[in-house]
């Protein structure tokens, strides 16, 4: 009956029985579910019969009843489970959890993803958050540690490229100017290009060529 019109007998039933009888006697007698009599009987105004409500029928509409007194916890009760702090029932053993144990997505150390801004990360450790981008690591264990305020980035913009003649240092503020090439005219790009790449190569013989104590 659901969508269905109410038909002129069935607003008649309910006006009369819906006062005075339960929910699964108007459901009988109009066919239809508990939610559309709700819903009538919103609309039209009408209510259960103070007789009613005042007979065991009215169940959770009585006035003043506590449904369920006797199950819940009275003050002081203790819960059955007090000091069993890893306790599980018996017949589970086959299924908990071994010491061990690991889950189906665990991925070994030195696995290598791909994430979604196109980057390789290598999982350097057990434990959450232990993947670093693979393209550091690369640079670290064949130039030594990345120094503070810098970064290592793709010279030519392929971050699948991970070739460690294609890495290279440089600070933030060097990498944004390097990433505005594109606004200025392809010569002068190309010659910012090449001193930029001069300058690395210098401060790499100069830091080459310093002697040390």
């Amino acid at each position: 009956m659901n969508g269905r019109l109410w038909t002129n007998v069935q607003l008649e039933m309910l006006r009369a029985f819906y006062p005075d009888n339960t929910m699964e006697t108007m459901k009988a007698l109009t066919g239809r579910n508990e939610s559309s009599i709700y819903n009538k009987v919103h609309s039209l105004g009408l209510e259960k019969s103070e007789t009613y409500l005042a007979s065991p029928a009215a169940c959770r509409l009585r006035r003043g009843d506590e449904i369920g007194k006797e199950y819940r916890f009275k003050s002081g009760q203790e819960v059955w489970n007090k000091g069993l702090k890893g306790w599980s029932a018996a017949g589970t053993e086959a299924t908990r959890f071994k010491k061990g144990t690991k889950p189906p997505n665990h991925r070994p150390v030195g696995y290598i993803r791909l994430t979604v801004d196109g980057y390789y990360e290598m999982k350097m450790a057990e434990g959450m958050q232990q993947f670093k981008l693979l393209h550091r690591v690369i640079w670290e264990r064949c130039n030594g540690a990345i120094p503070k305020g810098q970064i290592c980035i793709f010279l030519d913009g392929n971050t699948k490229n991970l070739e460690v003649t294609n890495l290279a240092l440089m600070t933030k503020v060097q990498n944004m100017k390097r990433n505005s090439l594109h606004s200025y005219p392809k010569e002068l790009a190309e010659i910012i290009q090449l001193r930029g790449a001069l300058n690395r190569q210098l401060n790499k013989r100069k830091n080459y060529e310093q002697p040390t104590a």
